[in-house]
């Protein structure tokens, strides 16, 4: 035979509601991810105002969790000239020194007997993410839960059945205890 639990009390002696219990403990079980579920709400509700799908996050974590890499992109063009490359701000046709160069070299041409090359403004970085993850796309992954793969979204549903339960059982106290003339346990 299981001990019988005893009802919890308050300070005063007055027994605690075990509705209020569960109301309390869902409220601070689920408070983090309300806070981060509202405030990437509200800022995805401005995203137009924001421009945030068109402005693109420059964070390594972000390029990590999105599998985005620098490392990735091209080094350098093939021509008819041999092989070109940029190394820093140096510039090289095979294993020879052609050039000095700040700018990202982007693409190379013979044209007749010259050798054209071609360079950003932009950092090549910055040419690759602008066409990558976009601050609203991140916005959306964290508010969904998503951007932490499927233990976010369980996570973030959680928290979503944990409000349905604050709302019903503080509606449900609220009008037992309106009806019954009690004053709400706290």
């Amino acid at each position: 035979m299981k001990p019988e639990q005893l009802p919890l009390r308050r300070a005063n002696g007055t027994r605690v509601h075990p509705a209020t219990r569960w109301h309390r403990a869902l409220g601070i079980a689920s408070t983090l991810i309300v806070i981060i579920t509202v405030v990437t709400g509200l800022v995805l509700n401005h995203g137009d105002a924001l421009d945030l799908s068109r402005r693109h996050p420059h964070n390594a974590v972000i390029d990590k969790l999105y599998r985005q890499s620098a490392k990735a992109l091209p080094k350098g063009f093939a021509t008819e000239r041999g092989w070109l490359a940029q190394l820093g701000a140096e510039i090289y046709l095979d294993t020879r020194p052609l050039a000095t160069h700040e700018a990202p070299l982007v693409g190379a041409l013979v044209w007749d007997d010259t050798l054209l090359v071609a360079y950003l403004a932009a950092t090549l970085a910055e040419v690759y993410r602008g066409s990558g993850v976009s601050y609203e796309r991140v916005l959306l992954d964290v508010h969904s839960g998503r951007l932490f793969g499927r233990v976010g979204v369980w996570v973030v549903d959680a928290a979503a059945v944990c409000l349905l339960a604050l709302a019903l059982t503080g509606t449900w106290m609220f009008f037992k205890f309106k009806r019954g003339g009690q004053r709400p346990p706290r």
